[in-house]
């Protein structure tokens, strides 16, 4: 299945039939990505109850996580549930299409504030982000949480068939050890910005190069489009 493709209309559309093939003949599939601004909750109304007791708004503070949780209980939600950002909801349509043609599915995300976590991990609404930290940062920062050690387990005990990860730039960084190592993995799909493989001579994954949200999602809302048309009638 390996090979390297740019984010051309045909080449997408190509490689959606093919992996849409593959997950749907997949019977347990590992899915990872990224969490996003934009929550499911009023962030006012966080505000406010955040100012009666007189607590900051959440970002990488994990030391006030119970007190948080204390707080906020009304506001907390399953991670599936909290993020909305485009590229999130397109993940979560894909993953809800193949649970319900009976796979297994098991979706990660790396969060801002927590590190890597299952999608139904209890989250509070938080201001965190990688994105322009630069690099050694958001290294760091990935080996404080444990972010790649923890990834690699799941990928080297979770018996996928299919893993599929789609992660934005500075994401992608805070796994970048991971995602080489996927690039010699078969089984992997990988949907990342150009800049985080800096040279790939050969790949027995499928790397789907693109640049920004808007194209990443348009990959995975094709590929879910692709993987619900080819649902048994």
């Amino acid at each position: 299945m390996g090979h390297t493709q740019d984010d051309t209309a045909g080449t997408v559309r190509n490689v959606n039939d093919e992996l849409a093939c593959a997950l749907r003949n997949a019977k347990r599939v590992l899915v990872i990505t990224n969490c996003t601004a934009r929550k499911a909750v009023d962030i006012e109304k966080v505000k406010n109850a955040l100012k009666d007791h007189g607590m900051p708004f959440p970002s990488s503070d994990l030391g006030l996580e119970e007190k948080y949780r204390e707080v906020l209980r009304p506001f907390v939600r399953r991670a599936s549930e909290m993020y909305t950002g485009q590229l999130f909801r397109a993940v979560r349509g894909l993953v809800d299409a193949l649970r319900g043609m009976g796979k297994e599915v098991d979706l990660y995300i790396v969060s801002a504030r927590y590190g890597l976590i299952r999608d139904d991990h209890e989250v509070v609404p938080y201001d965190a982000t990688l994105r322009g930290k630069g690099r050694g940062w958001v290294r760091a920062w990935s080996t404080e949480l444990s972010v790649e050690k923890k990834l690699d387990r799941a990928i080297r005990e979770g018996n996928h068939d299919l893993v599929l990860l789609v992660l934005s730039k500075d994401y992608a960084v805070a796994v970048e050890g991971v995602i080489y190592r996927l690039v010699n993995d078969p089984r992997a799909i990988l949907v990342i910005p150009r800049s985080v493989l800096k040279k790939v001579d050969s790949a027995k994954a499928k790397i789907i190069s693109v640049k920004g949200i808007g194209t990443k999602t348009k990959v995975v809302k094709d590929l879910w489009k692709a993987v619900d048309e080819g649902r048994p009638g």
